[in-house]
């Protein structure tokens, strides 16, 4: 007779008990439920926000080009070491500001203008805004550059501008250096005046140099 445990079961109850028994014990975890190994999950149905989008930087403004020259104008190549600034009169060209250099206070200013007069009074005119012992400094160049013959004037000493006239220092100004260029173009005269410390005209010389070798006529 089969038994179930210590009990002696009866051969006709021996199916239905162990059909019982058999319901009774651990079925596997379906997958997915707790304890089970393993799980998965359904994805979410739900569209997944994007980060918007970083909206792209304004392009900055060109910068205004400068006005064509006239056919005939000298033009020329500034120097990246000089810093074109605003005119202080409609008689300029250009004015550029050269670097200042060691202890001194101002920048050199470069002007350009244009006028008539000729070449020797408007140098002397030069000479005369500094004091009487300046005109032994005064050196006196010519070079020729392109079709153009260019007088180079060096000159140093207590620099007065020639009264009030603009752009002058308001004070005299001691150990200033003038260095211009005269360049005649037909009946008038291109004038390159760079008046400052001395210390600092002596050290844009190379460049001012530089950019009176790069004069030509603007088609």
């Amino acid at each position: 007779m089969p038994t179930f445990g210590s009990l002696r079961i009866a051969p006709a109850l021996a199916p239905i008990l162990l059909c019982i028994a058999s319901a009774c014990g651990d079925a596997p975890a379906p997958i997915g439920s707790a304890g089970s190994a393993t799980s998965t999950t359904k994805p979410s149905s739900r569209p997944v926000d994007k980060p918007a989008d970083k909206p792209a930087d304004k392009p900055a403004a060109p910068a205004a080009p400068a006005a064509p020259a006239a056919a005939g104008d000298l033009v020329w190549d500034v120097p990246a070491s000089f810093k074109k600034v605003e005119n202080p009169s409609t008689m300029r060209k250009a004015t550029y500001e050269a670097a200042k250099v060691g202890s001194d206070a101002e920048a050199p200013t470069l002007s350009v203008i244009v006028a008539g007069g000729g070449v020797d009074p408007n140098i002397d005119r030069w000479v005369g805004q500094f004091d009487a012992e300046a005109k032994s400094t005064l050196q006196r160049t010519t070079k020729k550059i392109g079709a153009y013959d260019v007088t180079i004037v060096e000159l140093k000493g207590t620099f007065s501008g020639g009264g009030g006239m603009m752009g002058a220092p308001s004070a005299p100004q001691a150990g200033w250096a003038l260095l211009g260029a005269v360049v005649p173009v037909g009946d008038q005269q291109w004038f390159f005046k760079m008046t400052g410390p001395e210390v600092s005209v002596a050290s844009a010389r190379a460049d001012f140099d530089a950019m009176i070798a790069s004069l030509r006529v603007a088609p």
